[in-house]
């Protein structure tokens, strides 16, 4: 009898033992019931540090029946009501050591972490990257929080399984009895819940539903998903719907039982009623109709939806139209509609110096409509999203909005019709100098009209939205629009004279960048008839895309070129070649990065004789696409390469040495190596080194290589492609691995 008597009392003990501690197992929807709702009404509870707070707010029937219910649960697991803060929210009690004081941001601890934010009877779905087995829940936090790429934790009872997450809340939480939820970076920080819009669903952009206590349950479950914006709760059944955008994914609509509400908006005063456009429709671009009062109420509903930019009010109905661009599609007279940008321009219209009298921009037509003159056919292009030029004509007032400055092609003469762009450059043509008599800037061309000389031609292309060079035709005064500087080239032609709206006439400085009896093979724009080197510089520049070129001396041919050094040197007597912009600085400090036997195989560009590697690393910084090289000894063959390394990495041959044009020499910082540890897999290749210091430089010069395997007994170094985590490797005796950013 003592004997079963000392049990039961031993048992009796740790029993309450684990009660007094149980409070990890409180529901997170009775604790935010208790603290978000209960207190915040006055409710005072029979709980260890709780009181309600001294308000004149009162709990309505159904809320004291969840408020009892919620006291009785907590009662059962010794809740302790948090420390709060009228600024920062709660705080939870933990008996974890406190912050160093002498750390100015202490990070908080695992039990900080959870006790704050844990969610009980949680599972946040998705985005699983590593599971594992933990003791428990703390432990869980803890090796997540030692992973950088881990956002949040689900711990699951039964099997004791971690997983980590590379998302905060996951894909978004799910009830799930015998799982806990932690993100690690919650936000437990007060919410100002006037946000709250009743009777109102946000429709659509649904992350998850999830059961919830009330609406301040369902933000801190949104608080904790990652892309979460707002929320709407359904009172009747307690679910929560969390929104990837503010209003969802179009905006507001009546629904009773519903509230809404986004996690951040905006309650000040509707003062922008000046852009109200009466008598006028936004026509189409339409996210949501809803319902209200009168426009100031129309505002806060697009005020709430984040595409919303503009609205229009129908006066019959009192329908509001949201809508996701300025000015919808354009503008329509309506009577009895209402339409306003939520930012608009009611300055004074000081442009009209831009109107181009007798000309018409043909096409980019977005939208037309009567108007009284130019000045409200302005007002109407900068109320519509990607207006940028305009076309009035008198005939019958119509104004045409454009979407491309000068339309679809460029000004046309046409007797009655004006047209102005919203913006404009009427300066003084002083550009004229960049005139190339004798050549046409072939293709490319935009439109063409009637110009009495090169100056108005000027002006036409000043006017065309892409114009960026013309040729002027003397015998019929034609006027080329161009898309490209120089065109597609430059064309001698007699009769003809072409500019670039920019130029560069500067004395030709850099022909010391000129390679003698090389040729730049390939890689061709056009070629030109040209008296000398410095003559070709300045077609060169003339032209876009031109970057280098090939002089031929017998013919006097200059090819320009629209790649660095062509498709590869190669060795032409009577060919000049040169690069726009080089690099004639010695070549000794790149010699450091030379790596002696050891060959960087395939992605080759070309090859080509040189006295040296120095002659060798020349050509490589000429050519376009050149990052490394490798020099074979025997015949001085110098191979150019496209990839650091090569392809999939270095090899130990004699004769050859390689570089890569860029290294890093820094001595080795092996304090993250690992002992008898291996990275498996992801091999890009092996090779033999003398130690781990040799294996992880012959990774640093070696594309995509992240990490390094090294086996000690027989030497071999095996480059790894990726960074690998603690708990990726694998056991291994006289191995050593490390990443190369540890």
């Amino acid at each position: 009898m003592k004997i079963v008597f000392l049990f039961i009392l031993l048992l009796a003990c740790t029993c309450g033992k684990n009660l007094s501690n149980d409070q990890s197992k409180c529901k997170q929807s009775d604790i935010s019931i208790m603290t978000q709702l209960c207190l915040r009404k006055g409710y005072q509870p029979h709980l260890n540090g709780c009181k309600g707070e001294d308000t004149d707010q009162k709990l309505n029937n159904r809320e004291l029946k969840l408020c009892k219910d919620a006291e009785s649960t907590l009662k059962i697991c010794k809740f302790t009501c948090p420390k709060k803060s009228s600024k920062f929210g709660y705080y939870w009690p933990t008996n974890a050591p406190g912050p160093d004081p002498t750390d100015p941001s202490p990070k908080p601890t695992p039990e900080e972490i959870y006790t704050k934010c844990a969610h009980v009877d949680i599972n946040f779905h998705g985005t699983d990257y590593y599971n594992k087995i933990s003791r428990s829940t703390i432990e869980c936090v803890e090796d997540c929080l030692r992973t950088e790429s881990c956002k949040s934790v689900t711990y699951r009872f039964s099997d004791r399984r971690c997983f980590f997450k590379s998302q905060r809340g996951g894909l978004g939480p799910t009830t799930a009895a015998g799982h806990t939820s932690v993100d690690m970076g919650c936000d437990r920080s007060f919410t100002d819940m006037t946000c709250q819009r009743e009777g109102i669903a946000f429709n659509g952009a649904d992350i998850r539903n999830i059961a919830a206590a009330n609406i301040e349950d369902c933000i801190l479950l949104c608080k904790d998903t990652e892309h979460c914006k707002s929320v709407s709760f359904f009172e009747p059944q307690r679910i929560c719907y969390l929104k990837s955008k503010e209003g969802g994914a179009s905006g507001p609509s009546k629904h009773n039982g519903m509230t809404s509400m986004n996690l951040k908006c905006d309650n000040s005063p509707v003062t922008n009623l000046n852009c109200l456009r009466e008598g006028i429709i936004f026509h189409a671009a339409d996210l949501k109709t809803i319902v209200a009062a009168d426009e100031v109420d129309c505002v806060k509903y697009c005020r709430d939806t984040e595409q919303c930019v503009a609205f229009t009010f129908r006066e019959s109905d009192h329908l509001c139209i949201l809508k996701s661009r300025r000015g919808g599609h354009g503008p329509v007279k309506a009577a009895g509609h209402n339409s306003m940008n939520m930012e608009c321009d009611n300055s004074a219209v000081t442009n009209l110096n831009c109107l181009r009298d007798n000309t018409d921009y043909p096409g980019a037509d977005i939208r037309q409509l009567t108007v009284a003159d130019e000045e409200e056919c302005v007002r109407h292009c900068r109320d519509t999203e990607t207006c940028k030029s305009l076309t009035f004509r008198e005939s019958d007032q119509l104004c045409f909005l454009k979407s491309r400055q000068g339309g679809s092609g460029g000004p046309r003469p046409s007797f009655g019709v004006s047209s102005m762009n919203m913006e404009c450059d009427n300066s003084e043509v002083t550009n004229l100098d960049c005139i190339r008599e004798g050549i046409v800037f072939h293709g490319a061309d935009i439109g063409n009209l009637l110009a009495a000389d090169e100056e108005e031609c000027v002006r036409f292309c000043r006017d065309t939205e892409l114009c960026k060079s013309i040729t002027y035709r003397e015998a019929d005064h034609r006027c080329f629009l161009k898309s490209m500087r120089g065109g597609l080239g430059p064309v001698p032609a007699a009769g003809h004279s072409s500019l670039n709206l920019k130029c560069d006439n500067s004395p030709v400085r850099n022909l010391n960048c000129l390679r003698e009896d090389i040729n730049f093979h390939g890689a061709d724009i056009r070629n030109i008839v040209t008296p000398n080197e410095e003559d070709c510089v300045r077609h060169c520049r003339d032209t876009e895309n031109c970057v280098s070129f090939t002089y031929r001396i017998s013919d006097k041919r200059c090819f320009l070129k629209n790649r660095e050094g062509g498709s590869g040197p190669q060795k032409a007597n009577g060919h000049n070649s040169m690069n726009m912009h080089c690099d004639n600085s010695p070549v000794t400090i790149s010699l450091l990065c030379l790596r002696e036997d050891v060959w960087f195989p395939n992605v080759d560009i070309m090859n080509i004789i040189a006295t040296d590697e120095e002659a060798c690393a020349r050509h490589c910084r000429d050519n376009d696409f050149c990052v490394a090289i490798s020099f074979r000894k025997h015949d001085h063959r110098c191979f150019l390469k496209s990839r650091k390394g090569g392809h999939p990495g270095p090899q130990s041959i004699a004769g050859h040495n390689s570089m890569n044009m860029e290294c890093d020499n820094s001595k080795v910082d092996l304090s993250c190596a690992e002992e008898n540890d291996n990275f498996p897999g992801h091999d890009i290749m092996n090779i033999i080194r003398q130690d781990l210091e040799a294996c992880v430089r012959i990774c640093r010069d070696t594309t995509d290589c992240s990490a390094v395997s090294f086996d000690q007994i027989n030497k071999r170094c095996f480059l790894k492609r990726k960074s690998f985590e603690w708990w990726e490797k694998v056991s291994t005796v006289n191995y050593w691995s490390t990443n190369l950013s540890c």
